[in-house]
């Protein structure tokens, strides 16, 4: 499991981690998910980490379609600033089956 940091934003450094958790009602087993990460430009490229993606025809937002293995009643996902990652407000939709639609909303900013 992740050990993330609740905050709103997120420095712009390449290798910086950021994402999210869930609890859920079921304790352990596997469950669906839709993610939607939408970007506030495109960015240089998208890294889906090899999984199955497709992207919107703006290229600001990218879709992946996973199965999450539930931990003590959590599911999580992380992504990683990428070089060419634009500053800006990020927004990611989670759309885990039979739940309803979660969405956190952060900024990255430029490191001082």
């Amino acid at each position: 499991m992740l050990d993330f940091k609740v905050s709103t934003t997120v420095p712009r450094t390449i290798n910086q981690n950021y994402g999210w958790i869930l609890r859920l009602n079921q304790q352990s087993g596997k469950v669906r998910v839709l993610e939607r990460v939408t970007l506030p430009e495109t960015p240089k490229t998208w890294g889906s980490g090899g999984q199955p993606h497709g992207t919107s025809a703006d290229r600001k937002t990218i879709s992946l379609d996973v199965t999450l293995t539930i931990y003590n009643g959590t599911i999580s996902k992380s992504w990683d600033v990428a070089d060419g990652d634009p500053a800006g407000h990020y927004l990611i939709s989670a759309y885990v089956e039979n739940s309803a639609p979660v969405q956190f909303e952060f900024d990255v900013i430029d490191p001082k």
